[in-house]
C-alpha cells in the first residue's frame, strides 16, 4: 500500500522577486484496494501486492491480460488454445468448479466466467479504483479438455492509474507562508500524508501539513500550508514522498 515511485510533470514555472513554486503534477503507485465481494467500511485498506514479473506461460495459454500497467476500465483475460469446458451454455458444476481455480487479489466486486469454452474473463461490477494494484492468480491443476495441465500456479500483477496532484495555487507566491489548497484524485488516506508532503528547492526543504477531509465531497481538494516560512526568492517543487495511500469509498 505504499508508493513505488514518484514522477513529475512540470505544468508551469516562472521567476518573480518574490518565493515563486514550480508547481508539478506528481505520480505515486500505491496498491491499495477493496477486498471480498462487499465494499468494506471505508478506512480499510488492503495489504500492499508486492509487483511480480510478467511470468512464464505454457503455450497453451495462449493470453493473459493485462499485465504491468493498466486503465480503469481494463478487463482481465485469459485465453486458451483448447477449450476448458465442453460448453458454457448449461449449469454443469465442472465449469463452477474450474472457475474457482482463477483469483484476483484485492478482489474487486465482480466474479470470473467464461466468455466462450477458451476465454476466461473477470467481469468487474464497477471501474477498478485508482492507484491499485491487483495480483491474479490461477491455480496448480487447471486442466483443459485436451489433457494439458498447469503443474504450478501462474501469477501475475497490473496496477491502474496513479495517484494524481495538482493545486490552484498561482505560480508567483508573496507570502512566505502560503496556505493554499491542493487537489487529488483518487481521495487520500489521511493518516498516511503526514511528512510525506513538501515544498523542496535545491537548498530548502519545508515539510507540509494537509488537512484532509474525511467527508466524500471535500476530500478531493484539501487545505495545505508550510511548517515554517519559504525562503524569499526561491523556486520551490511540490513533492509527494514513497506512502502516500488512497481511501476509498463505500459505493
Amino acid at each position: 500500500m505504499e508508493a513505488r515511485d514518484v514522477l513529475r510533470f512540470v505544468i508551469y514555472r516562472r521567476w518573480f522577486s518574490a518565493t515563486s513554486l514550480a508547481l508539478l503534477l506528481i505520480t505515486s503507485r500505491p496498491e491499495i484496494a477493496r477486498s471480498g465481494d462487499m465494499p468494506p467500511p471505508p478506512d480499510v485498506l488492503a495489504p500492499a501486492v508486492v509487483a511480480l514479473p510478467p511470468p512464464h506461460i505454457p503455450e497453451w495459454i495462449k493470453e493473459i491480460s493485462p499485465v504491468g500497467g493498466a486503465a480503469n476500465s481494463v478487463q482481465v483475460r485469459i485465453g486458451f488454445s483448447d477449450p476448458l469446458v465442453a460448453n458454457v451454455w448449461n449449469d454443469d458444476p465442472s465449469r463452477a468448479a474450474v472457475l474457482r481455480m482463477f483469483h484476483i487479489y484485492p478482489q474487486p466486486q465482480g466474479h470470473f466466467r467464461f466468455v466462450t469454452p477458451r476465454l476466461v474473463t473477470f467481469e468487474s461490477f464497477t471501474a477498478l479504483p485508482d492507484a491499485t494494484r491487483y495480483r491474479v492468480t490461477i491455480d496448480a491443476g487447471l486442466r483443459d479438455q485436451t489433457g494439458h495441465v498447469l503443474s504450478m500456479p501462474l501469477a501475475w500483477t497490473f496496477e491502474t492509474s496513479p495517484v494524481r496532484f495538482g493545486t490552484h495555487l498561482g505560480p508567483e507566491v508573496r507570502d512566505l507562508t502560503p496556505a493554499f489548497y491542493v487537489h487529488h484524485a483518487p481521495y487520500l488516506d489521511p493518516s498516511s500524508v503526514a511528512g510525506r508532503l513538501s515544498l523542496t528547492s535545491a537548498g530548502d526543504r519545508v515539510p507540509l501539513t494537509m488537512s484532509v477531509s474525511d467527508r466524500r465531497w471535500e476530500a478531493a481538494d484539501s487545505w495545505t500550508n508550510p511548517q515554517r516560512p519559504l525562503l524569499p526568492g526561491t523556486t520551490y517543487t511540490f513533492v509527494a514522498s514513497p506512502g502516500v495511500r488512497t481511501k476509498l469509498w463505500e459505493q
